[in-house]
């Protein structure tokens, strides 16, 4: 696969693959971050133009050399809660960890995509959003509701709408802890323009979840409380399936 050199001003002479190139940065979506400060409407240093173009290639490079890291480390990470000689990385397929692998990288490339102009000045116009995405519910959801708290549903809100996007409930369960405190507004909204943007970068709901967790920070709660006890009452493959989320 052929690569493109550009030059970083912290790390040198980054490569990006050509078909990042051409269908991610290359996009009206992603050049607009040229235009968007890192610092605000008032920089401490006047002299600091650093916007969100160059700073996202530069976490795109580093986030290259973590996977790889992490793929050198997974061997010897023992699966947690069970005696097993397994380890994560025998869970995985090699189809899997390129997968992880791919998403991963989109995600540290398109982590800031949804910033707006002045970066963190206008965080809060997200939560007053008054877009016309249609939030839509299923019957569980308006099972014995009443108008009012139907309608109430119905409310778009951001989180609503990453939810809906990705088919994870996780993202606006409210008795999970790690929602609240997990991500800042514009993560939520870069990872709702990367997922609406590049769709052809995903394949199912359980790509795009896992792409917005990884901008997000909101980890597994099923992964989290996994306990011996849970893992030896599950089958092989349920638990299999567990256990790769807390990779």
């Amino acid at each position: 696969m052929s690569a493109k050199k550009i030059r970083d001003p912290v790390y040198g002479y980054i490569e990006i693959d050509d078909i990042i190139i051409d269908n991610i940065i290359n996009t009206a979506t992603f050049q607009r971050l040229r235009n968007v400060r890192q610092t605000g409407y008032a920089p401490l240093y006047p002299a600091s133009f650093h916007n969100r173009f160059v700073h996202s290639l530069g976490v795109y490079h580093l986030g290259k050399m973590a996977f790889d890291v992490i793929c050198k480390s997974a061997p010897n990470h023992k699966c947690n809660s069970i005696p097993s000689t397994k380890t994560v990385y025998d869970l995985l397929t090699k189809e899997e960890w390129e997968l992880y692998r791919k998403l991963f990288e989109l995600a540290c490339l398109l982590h800031d995509v949804g910033h707006a102009p002045f970066s963190h000045t206008g965080e809060e116009f997200y939560s007053n959003s008054r877009s016309k995405v249609e939030i839509k519910l299923n019957d569980d959801e308006l099972k014995n509701k009443t108008a009012d708290e139907i309608a109430n549903l119905k409310r778009y809100t951001y989180v609503r709408h990453l939810s809906q996007l990705t088919g994870d409930e996780g993202f606006h369960d409210a008795k999970n802890p790690a929602v609240k405190d997990s991500a800042a507004p514009h993560e939520i909204m870069s990872a709702i323009v990367g997922i609406s943007a590049f769709e052809k970068c995903f394949s199912n709901d359980s790509e795009r979840s896992f792409f917005a967790r990884c901008i997000t920070g909101l980890p597994y709660v099923e992964a989290m409380q996994l306990s011996r006890k849970n893992c030896l009452e599950m089958g092989q493959v349920e638990f299999c399936e567990v256990q790769k989320k807390t990779f």
